[in-house]
C-alpha cells in the first residue's frame, strides 16, 4: 500500500494537498483507533515461491487454534496487521462458524520469497466489523443490496428475471429464454475466480461462467440435462459446447455440482491449461484446452425449450495467481495484550489510478498500477470516474475530500 500512498505525493493537487496539510494543524488529530484489543495471535506466512504484493491469503480457524468466546459473535473485531504493528490489512471474512471452521480471506501488502509473520487480533466487544471484499480482492460481489451494481456489472441479457433477494443474485428464466451479465472492468493476467452457487433442477439444461472476450473465452459449464455435460472449455463460445448447444463435443468432462445446495467453485485459468476445484475438493483439470490471459468476467445462462431455469449466486471474486500459494499457520497461543500503549492501526484509504476514459462511456477502463498513464484518475476500487482528488465522488473539490486524503497525504510526504 506504501507504493500507492507514494504516488498520492505526486498526484494530488497541490492547493487540495495544502488544504489537507493545514486540516492537521487545524484539526486535533485522534489516535488512529481507540486500544481495546486484548488478545493477538501470530500467524506465519510459509512462502516457498517469488515474493508477492497485494496478495490475497486464506486464514482458516477452527477450535484448535481459536477461542471463539474471546471474538465477537460474527467476528466483527477481527483485526490484521503487519508483524511490526504499522499496517492494517485488509480482509474479508468468507464463513464465520463458531462451531466449526472460519475463513477469512487477507490482502497482506508484501510478501516476501522467505517465511514470515503478522498478527490477527481480537477480543474487543465495542469494535465493529471492517470485513470488506471490495478492497481485498481484484473484483469482488457479495449481491447485497436491492438491485445490481451497475459500477460492477452490465446486463448483456435478460429474458426472465434478474434481481437481488436476501444477499443473493438470482437468475431466473422461462422456457427458451437466456440470461447474460458481464463485469465492468477487464482483467489480465493468470486469474482465479471464486464463487458459491445453487443450482435449482436436477434437469438443468446450463449455465457458465466465462474469463475472456470473444473469440477468445475461457469457461466452466454446467449441465444436469439429459446427454449433455458439465465442462471446462476455451473457444469462441461463452460456455462449453458440451453444457449447452452440441453434447460430447466442445469441453472436457468434470463432476457435476450438487443440486438445491449451494457449493462453492474455484476456477483457475492459466496459460498453460484450465481447471476447477468444488467444494475444497481434488483438482480437475483440462486436458485439451489453455487459459485466455485476459478479458471480462461474465455469467450466462439458458432454460431447455420446455423447462424454465433458475439458478443463484452468493458471492464472487477475482484474486491474483502465484505457482507456488503461501501456506498460512495460525499459532495455537495467544498473546494477553491488554493495556498494550500500541493499538491497531487505522486501515489505509483505499485509493486507485485508472487510466483515460478510452471507449467514452464516463469510466476509465485499465487498471495503471505503475502510474504510467500521462492522465490520471482517482476512483474508488471499480473505477467509478471522478475528477483528481473527489474522494467522496460529489464533482467537487471541497475541505472534505481533503479530510479524506489527510492521513495518506501525511504518511507519503512524511509529516
Amino acid at each position: 500500500m506504501k507504493a500507492k500512498h507514494e504516488s498520492m505525493k505526486n498526484h494530488v493537487p497541490n492547493g487540495l494537498l495544502t488544504l489537507a496539510v493545514a486540516a492537521l494543524f487545524l484539526t486535533s488529530i485522534a489516535p488512529l483507533v481507540s486500544a481495546g484489543w486484548d488478545c493477538r495471535k501470530p500467524i506465519t506466512i510459509n512462502n516457498s515461491g517469488d515474493a508477492l504484493s497485494d496478495y490475497q491469503v486464506l486464514v482458516t480457524l477452527n477450535s484448535s487454534n481459536f477461542d471463539y468466546s474471546k471474538a465477537n459473535p460474527a467476528g466483527s473485531d477481527l483485526r490484521f496487521t503487519d508483524y511490526n504493528n504499522s499496517v492494517s490489512y485488509y480482509y474479508w471474512i468468507e464463513t464465520w462458524n463458531i462451531t466449526g471452521t472460519s475463513k477469512i480471506w487477507v490482502n497482506v501488502f508484501s510478501v516476501p520469497s522467505v517465511d514470515s509473520k503478522m498478527y490477527m487480533w481480537y477480543n474487543n466487544p465495542s469494535a465493529s466489523s471492517e470485513s470488506d471484499g471490495d478492497v481485498t480482492f481484484v473484483f469482488f460481489d457479495d449481491f447485497e443490496g436491492t438491485s445490481l451494481d451497475t459500477s460492477k456489472w452490465n446486463v448483456v441479457t435478460n429474458r426472465g428475471i434478474l434481481d437481488l433477494v436476501d444477499g443473493y443474485l438470482r437468475l431466473y428464466r422461462p422456457a427458451n429464454m437466456a440470461q447474460e451479465i458481464v463485469s465492468v472492468p477487464s482483467f489480465s493476467g493468470c486469474t482465479i475466480i471464486e464463487y458459491r452457487q445453487k443450482i435449482l433442477q436436477s434437469n438443468y439444461y446450463y449455465s457458465s461462467v466465462y474469463y475472456g472476450t470473444s473469440p477468445d473465452i475461457s469457461s466452466i459449464g454446467y449441465s444436469l440435462y439429459p446427454a449433455y455435460e458439465s465442462a471446462l472449455y476455451t473457444g469462441s463460445y461463452k460456455a462449453p459446447l458440451r453444457s449447452g448447444s452440441e453434447p460430447s463435443t466442445g469441453g472436457d468432462i468434470i463432476t457435476d455440482p450438487p443440486v438445491n445446495e449451494w457449493f462453492k467453485e474455484k476456477f483457475i485459468v492459466l496459460p498453460g491449461h484450465i481447471s476447477r476445484v468444488l467444494n475444497d475438493g481434488g483438482k480437475e483439470t483440462s486436458t485439451r484446452y489453455a487459459g485466455v490471459s485476459s478479458g471480462k468476467i461474465g455469467l450466462c445462462a439458458s432454460s431447455a425449450f420446455s423447462y424454465a431455469m433458475e439458478h443463484h449466486t452468493d458471492w464472487i471474486f477475482v484474486r491474483k495467481y502465484t505457482d507456488t500459494e503461501p501456506k498460512i499457520e495460525v499459532s495455537a497461543t495467544e498473546d494477553d495484550v491488554t493495556g498494550m500503549v500500541d493499538p491497531v492501526p487505522k486501515l489505509p484509504i483505499p485509493t486507485y489510478i485508472r487510466d483515460t476514459d478510452t471507449d467514452d462511456d464516463g469510466v476509465p477502463d485499465v487498471w495503471d498500477m505503475d502510474n504510467s498513464t500521462p492522465t490520471e484518475y482517482w476512483t474508488d476500487r471499480q473505477g467509478v470516474g471522478r475528477m483528481w482528488g473527489d474522494m467522496n465522488g460529489d464533482g467537487k473539490l471541497t475541505s472534505v475530500d481533503a479530510l479524506m486524503i489527510l492521513q495518506a497525504a501525511a504518511e507519503a510526504i512524511n509529516l
